[in-house]
């Protein structure tokens, strides 16, 4: 076997492993064969002529690579972020880059890292919008803990407040306080 054949099935086993990751079941065909390797197969980039290093080395860019369209256009992405279509080739590329060169699938602080580099990306959007909503969540329950430990240590003087839901909307809340 050719050392590049070789690096293909290690990258094709980091590639399913990624899938899996992604909550796709779809990469590997009946035989254990992966997209990927079948891909280079089928398209003859086992060659001596082909370097892999040349199309996935240190200083390869995602322009120009042989590989990307192994999938069609259904690489998965993780669910946490969003790519512009136009730019989910580079996603790919850094994805079979990451597994070529580290023969593994990428964790997630390197699919965080590699969201920088590709354009119309930025998670530091979803993490403040996630930021946000725990926040606002975790405030809203504080709120109604302080609410709820007044209303209890002075139970002999008040009545709880009557709230009223349907179909999971708040219709009206009322407060009966005695003086």
């Amino acid at each position: 076997m050719s050392h590049q054949f070789v690096a293909f099935v290690k990258i094709d086993h980091a590639l399913a492993k990624y899938y899996q990751t992604c909550g796709r079941d779809d990469y590997l065909d009946k035989n254990g064969m992966g997209k990927l390797l079948r891909y280079v197969i089928e398209n003859g980039f086992i060659t001596d002529e082909l370097s892999i290093n040349l199309e996935l080395g240190d200083n390869c860019l995602p322009n120009g690579c042989s590989y990307l369209r192994f999938d069609g256009n259904k690489f998965p992405i993780p669910d946490y972020i969003f790519i512009p279509p136009q730019n989910v080739p580079a996603f790919t590329f850094y994805i079979i880059q990451y597994c070529y060169k580290y023969e593994q699938s990428p964790n997630v602080e390197y699919i965080q890292q590699i969201l920088s580099i590709v354009d119309g990306v930025d998670l530091r959007c979803y993490e403040q919008s996630v930021s946000w909503i725990l926040g606002v969540s975790i405030g809203w329950i504080f709120i109604n803990w302080l609410h709820f430990h007044f209303l209890m240590e002075d139970d002999d003087e008040s009545e709880f407040d009557i709230i009223e839901f349907e179909d999971g909307e708040l219709l009206s809340v009322q407060s009966d306080w005695e003086e």
